[in-house]
């Protein structure tokens, strides 16, 4: 198990364990599981607050890809 760095909300230390990373980067920034999880929510919350709504679901119709 080696240190990779700590999550850049809650300061948990993330590590890499078995060869894979125990958290997510996103955008060079680390998070612990729980705080990306609760980032994911808060997007999600905002999108629908300003009426933006899931993405996927305001595709075009029409478009079947």
């Amino acid at each position: 198990m080696d240190f990779v760095g700590n999550c850049s909300k809650c300061q948990t230390a993330v590590y890499c364990k078995g060869g894979f990373l125990d958290g997510v980067t996103e955008h060079h920034v680390l998070y612990c599981h729980s705080c990306f999880a609760a980032v994911l929510k808060e997007r999600e919350q905002a999108a629908t607050a300003s009426g933006q709504g899931d993405p996927q679901a305001q595709r075009d119709p029409a478009c079947n890809e």
